[in-house]
């Protein structure tokens, strides 16, 4: 008869590895870590440095996608690698996608400059066409609730319904989340 210590269970003995459940939720009461939906995390958003701001030409109409960030990431990248070694070098913080913007935040001044005035030139990719806005220009998404009598079929007809009764009511960029 063999019997096995009740430390191991038959399980290798040593550290492990955190195991994450199938569904994400973290073991041990750690925290999640945050999804990248395009929703800035509070240490990105306060982290210290200059913003800018690049969207494309008829923001908010036309969103930068999650590729063209990167596109535009890689862009800056060459834009610096091109620079001359004895010259100024740009120095970026940090970048992160948010509503459809990339935002850029610089360690100084001459960084925001130089890339305020690199951004409208750059060549993303094909056919882009960007400008620099203020922080305060992206979009910022809030959910609301509301209750139409009947079978939800058509959601642009409730939009418009919503600016009928609420005259001074931008809902042009509103959105349908779900429908019951």
């Amino acid at each position: 008869m063999e019997f096995k210590s009740t430390e191991s269970m038959g399980h290798p003995q040593g550290p492990s590895k955190q195991q994450w459940s199938t569904r994400g939720t973290p073991k041990c009461g750690q925290a999640m870590r945050p999804k990248q939906g395009g929703q800035l995390g509070y240490a990105r958003a306060t982290r210290e440095g200059l913003r800018v701001v690049a969207v494309g030409e008829n923001y908010p109409e036309s969103q930068i996608s999650k590729e063209n960030f990167v596109d535009i990431q890689r862009a800056i990248g060459r834009l610096v690698i091109g620079l001359p070694e004895e010259r100024f070098t740009p120095k970026l913080v940090d970048s992160c996608w948010a509503n459809g913007a990339a935002i850029m935040v610089c360690h100084d001044e001459m960084t925001k400059y130089w890339l305020a005035a690199r951004v409208p030139t750059l060549a993303a990719w094909e056919g882009s066409r960007l400008k620099i806005v203020g922080l305060d220009a992206v979009s910022t998404y809030k959910r609301v609730v509301a209750w139409f009598p009947g079978p939800a079929e058509d959601t642009q007809w409730y939009l418009l319904q919503l600016h009928r009764l609420n005259q001074g009511l931008d809902t042009r960029h509103w959105r349908v989340y779900e429908h019951r």
